[in-house]
């Protein structure tokens, strides 16, 4: 399952209504966790566009419970 940029954004301020991140921290986030991907004919790597696997979520939400 993938996450769109728009979806990890709205997840995120659900869950920190007290203290929403800002819009800088959550695009860090997002482009942190976003996943590697191999070019066609393993030409290199590159990032994917604009998606986020669920475990890269949920991997991101911790670190983000962890900041004070």
């Amino acid at each position: 399952m993938f996450l769109s940029r728009e979806t990890f954004k709205k997840c995120i301020v659900a869950q920190f209504t007290a203290y929403p991140p800002s819009e800088a921290m959550i695009n860090a986030l997002f482009n942190r966790f976003r996943p590697v991907r191999i070019k066609e004919n393993c030409e290199g790597i590159t990032q994917a566009e604009d998606e986020l696997d669920i475990v890269d979520f949920l991997l991101a939400m911790n670190l983000l419970s962890r900041v004070t």
